[in-house]
Order: structure tokens, then sequence, then C-alpha cells
């Protein structure tokens, strides 16, 4: 993967899951990461228990695209 890029944010793990499914089935590389403590309790402070959805610069446009299209949420405030 090339220098990574935020595609998405959220504190669900299943939310995260299905985008990171998508895009790899899209042949799109991933990379999540996150805060365990946030999975454990659903609870978002400060940025902490935040789940965050990255790939690479070259695959940015096309995942967006992905993920907008139904992948995602609708709640705008998830979206970089």
């Amino acid at each position: 993967m090339s220098e990574e890029k935020l595609l998405f944010k959220t504190n669900d793990i299943f939310e995260a899951n299905i985008i990171k499914s998508k895009l790899e089935a899209e042949g799109i590389p991933v990379l999540v990461k996150g805060d365990v403590l946030g999975n454990a309790y659903k609870v978002t402070v400060n940025g902490l228990g935040l789940i965050r959805i990255y790939v690479g610069e070259e695959n940015y446009e096309t995942a967006k695209q992905l993920i907008d299209t139904g992948g995602g949420s609708e709640d705008s405030d998830n979206k970089r």
C-alpha cells in the first residue's frame, strides 16, 4: 500500500468490517486501526473508541465512491 489516507471512521466494529469486506472484494487493500476499549464499551470520547479505515492514496477516490454508494453510514459525520 502506498501512503495511507483516512477514508472512513466509525465507532461500530460491524460497520467497519462491512466496509473493509466491500473494499477488499473490489481488490482494494485496507488498513483498519482502532481502539479496543471503545469497541468493548461503544464509547467515543475525544477520538477514543474510533475505528479508522485507511486505503492507499491511489485507491482513495475509488474506495470513497464505493462506500458513498451504499457501503457506509448515512451519517455524514462519519465520512471524511
